[in-house]
């Protein structure tokens, strides 16, 4: 049985339970996939579920397992600068600016550091992924928070399902972010104009400004 057309992914346990399949297990660079027999489609594991996998990824994985993909020195010393702080499983990273080596410069974008290159969260989150290869240099954002904005996120405690605010201030208004965020731009608002306050989110309160989605973001992916 082939689930190419309607498949955004599945569990094994439940597939061997419920349906005839067949699948191959095919290993790209360390990465553990499964191939169907049928339509060839690869499929990489996350969080216990597999999930299809693009031509665009499978090319990525191969270039993050074949080649050396670490920040140069020169690198790092603009990402300490920086101020690196957690992201997400384990990761670190910070809000940045980048030129790439052919030239082009791009903003509002975010680089993590990362054992693992972040299939899922990262197709899915932002409109580009870009490995550290492609950089010829790093530089500070104006759209960034600050490192310790940043880390007052991290400790921001879950409000909502899923939603951990912090709140920040802008003049006199009080502007609310998620904690995975590095950068911000909402009504002509930018990260580094934000402060830090004392003030804690309230359900009662409808005076905040909340931050936009920032799926115009681009990922920069350095390996650990």
């Amino acid at each position: 049985m082939c689930f190419k057309k309607n498949t955004s992914g599945f569990n094994l346990d439940y597939l061997e339970a419920n349906y005839i399949y067949s699948f191959e297990d095919i290993n790209i660079g360390v990465t553990q996939t499964k191939q169907c027999k049928k339509c060839l489609t690869n499929y990489y594991c996350s969080n216990k579920t597999f999930r299809p996998l693009t031509d665009e990824q499978k090319s990525m994985l191969e270039t993050w397992n074949c080649n050396k993909l670490k920040l140069t020195n020169e690198h790092f010393k603009i990402v300490n600068e920086i101020g690196l702080s957690k992201y997400w499983n384990d990761s670190k990273g910070i809000p940045c600016r980048v030129k790439l080596t052919n030239g082009e410069e791009i903003d509002f974008c975010t680089l993590i550091i990362t054992s693992k290159l972040p299939i899922h969260n990262s197709f899915k989150h932002y409109k580009r992924t870009i490995l550290i290869s492609e950089i010829d240099s790093i530089s500070e954002s104006e759209y960034g928070l600050s490192q310790s904005i940043r880390e007052k996120a991290n400790r921001a405690q879950e409000r909502r399902m899923g939603f951990y605010p912090t709140v920040l201030k802008h003049n006199n208004k009080l502007i609310v972010t998620r904690s995975e965020n590095m950068n911000f731009f909402t009504e002509n608002i930018k990260g580094s104009e934000l402060e830090n306050t004392q003030e804690q989110w309230s359900h009662n309160d409808n005076n905040y400004t909340y931050e936009i989605d920032l799926e115009n973001q681009t990922l920069i992916v350095a390996c650990e």
